[in-house]
């Protein structure tokens, strides 16, 4: 990149360090050096403005050609974002069914803790089945009881009947062998 310098003091004149010599010709010498450094100034900016539009023409077409993929660029991550939203979206749906569902899991085992600690422990359940065992044998103790002693005497009277039985059975037995 060239750079360009100015100086608005210096001119080609090799004559600008004499004194003009008359009102007329300080006029003119004066017009002239103004004229001459505005037709430098204008060369420089024709020359600045030249250069500016060259590398801004570049910049733009280079802008040009970059606009149609950066467009297409754009739609595909605009796409691909709605994509990913709506993704997320169902994502957010199953979490929180997740999440209701461990709660319910959670309140069940809670419950569950809760019962498990209103059950007796192993002593407290030895001994209740003690108690249950001697309420009941105390219930059915006496009826049983009774009932063995029924069962006795019907035993003792089905002996007695057997021994009557047997009885003439083996007389009648002995009585025909003799006989």
């Amino acid at each position: 990149m060239p750079t360009y310098t100015f100086h608005l003091y210096q001119t080609q004149d090799a004559d600008h360090n004499l004194p003009p010599r008359r009102s007329d010709d300080l006029e003119a010498h004066v017009t002239s050096r103004v004229s001459a450094k505005v037709e430098a100034v204008e060369g420089f900016t024709a020359e600045l403005r030249v250069l500016v539009e060259e590398r801004l023409l570049i910049a733009l077409a280079e802008l040009e050609q970059q606009v149609p993929q950066l467009c297409r660029q754009q739609e595909l991550q605009a796409a691909d974002a709605a994509e990913r939203a709506g993704k997320l979206q169902e994502y957010e749906v199953r979490l929180e069914m997740v999440s209701r569902r461990l709660g319910t899991q959670e309140e069940r085992l809670q419950s569950c803790f809760d019962r498990l600690e209103r059950v007796p422990q192993l002593p407290q359940l030895r001994s209740l089945c003690r108690e249950e065992a001697q309420k009941r044998l105390g219930e059915e103790l006496p009826c049983m009881a009774q009932e063995l002693s029924r069962h006795q005497d019907l035993l003792e009277e089905v002996q007695l009947q057997l021994q009557r039985f047997g009885g003439r059975w083996l007389g009648r037995s002995q009585g025909k062998e003799f006989s």
